[in-house]
């Protein structure tokens, strides 16, 4: 049975490394996500270690509108996941920038996918 997008709860995290202002972040989730009583939360991560979340209701494309967002926001955060209501949250890496080797193959990898169903719609 393949796995929903509903299935994932979806967090952020602001950090006040790289130049980030954990206090603006927090100031942009809270008016965006809703409360922090409400959505502000400490999860612990697969390490055991205490991180302290906004949970975003929307799901994976409010994180992405962050994600985004970030220049604009002036917004610094991690991202992390959970499948299920319980236990602890992974951080989630697919949103970070490849190498720019890892980049190019990925493109040539897309380009050939998009160009083969482009064929198979032809024929």
């Amino acid at each position: 049975m393949p796995i929903a997008e509903d299935d994932y709860q979806w967090f952020v995290e602001p950090r006040s490394d790289n130049g980030g202002d954990k206090a603006h972040t927090n100031g942009v989730f809270a008016k965006r996500i809703g409360s922090a009583e409400e959505f502000a939360m400490e999860l612990k991560d697969v390490n055991g270690k205490p991180r302290e979340v906004w949970h975003c209701p929307r799901g994976y494309g409010q994180v992405l509108e962050f994600w985004n967002s970030r220049g604009t926001l002036q917004i610094v955060f991690h991202v992390w996941n959970r499948y299920g209501d319980y236990g602890p949250i992974k951080f989630v890496t697919f949103l970070m920038p490849l190498g720019s080797g890892k980049q190019r193959i990925r493109k040539e990898i897309n380009a050939a996918i998009v160009q083969k169903q482009d064929e198979a719609v032809d024929v």
